[in-house]
């Protein structure tokens, strides 16, 4: 199920998420991209001007400076290794 709407892929389905919205308590997205103007912000305010009722968790990287590195250290550090994300969700079920 996509919550595009056919085109560039970059204009979000508000009918999508809202229909999705009806049926789940609990929406994870994940992406390795910053939060703010990410994917996560989007569906949030989506979610939010449509009054879904599901509790949502976004994980991507924070709004912060980052050091470089070794991905998968780095991944380790901001919560984006498989262990991070889980302990993020485990929260809200």
């Amino acid at each position: 199920l996509s919550a595009f709407e056919q085109g560039d892929g970059t204009k979000l389905n508000a009918e999508v998420i809202e229909r999705l919205a009806k049926n789940h308590k609990l929406l994870v997205t994940m992406e390795e991209n910053v939060y703010r103007g990410g994917f996560g912000e989007r569906v949030a305010a989506i979610s939010e001007e449509k009054n879904c009722q599901w509790r949502m968790v976004s994980v991507a990287i924070p709004n912060q400076y980052l050091e470089h590195g070794n991905v998968n250290i780095l991944k380790q550090v901001i919560g984006l290794d498989a262990e991070g994300v889980y302990n993020k969700i485990k929260k809200y079920i």
